[in-house]
């Protein structure tokens, strides 16, 4: 009979650790919601883009956040800002110190460093942290990736809002352009000539992560 009681015992153990991490992640999931930039951080991103209105700096603190919740549901995976202007922000509310760590580790449990935005390239790493967030983003808001009829928000602020330095993006019937790359799993003929292979495909993203599993859409 020992050995039924110590059964019983891990399962119940299991299931309270199952149980927490559960919890934890939808208590995160719920402060990150609700949660609202520092006034100096705001005042600082502002010197930054000083044209912007106030309806259009709440538009990028939104994509800002809509950011941070494609890194908690991706199970913290590296991701990189697609959007200058939210990277911007991002950089501004990281020189909040204290307030900054005080949101990362309620929200993902550590500290998550500020990075820039960056657009596809050459770097295998950077790519694939990009082609994550269009897989996410895209199941957010309800988008075909491979047939994509619009572009997600944070692949569309930049030009929305119209920042000068802004990383562009575009769609065309043979996919999606950055600064007049294809980016796709196949080098595509474009102007005569052939480009790079920017991203991981569709294919091997799907394989790796199984994006039904990471939320529903909102």
């Amino acid at each position: 009979m020992a050995w039924f009681f110590v059964m019983l015992m891990l399962v119940v153990i299991v299931a309270y650790v199952y149980r927490w991490f559960a919890e934890a992640g939808q208590r995160r999931a719920a402060y990150l919601r609700l949660y609202h930039l520092p006034a100096s951080t705001l005042d600082r991103f502002q010197h930054v883009y000083p044209d912007l209105t106030p309806a259009q700096v709440t538009q990028v603190e939104q994509g800002l956040q809509r950011f941070f919740v494609y890194y908690q549901k991706s199970g913290y995976q590296p991701i990189v800002p697609p959007s200058r202007v939210v990277a911007e922000l991002w950089q501004a509310f990281a020189q909040d110190q204290r307030p900054y760590a005080q949101f990362c580790r309620r929200a993902f449990g550590h500290v998550l460093p500020p990075h820039h935005a960056i657009a596809f390239g050459t770097d295998p790493e950077q790519n694939r942290g990009l082609s994550l967030i269009w897989m996410l983003s895209c199941r957010y808001e309800l988008i075909n990736p491979r047939t994509p009829a619009t572009l997600p928000m944070l692949f569309a602020l930049d030009a929305t809002l119209g920042i000068a330095d802004g990383l562009l993006y575009r769609l065309d019937s043979t996919g999606l352009y950055s600064a007049g790359l294809r980016i796709g799993a196949d080098p595509a003929p474009m102007n005569g000539e052939k480009n790079e292979i920017l991203c991981h495909s569709i294919a091997t993203l799907e394989a790796d992560y199984d994006l039904n599993n990471y939320f529903d859409p909102q």
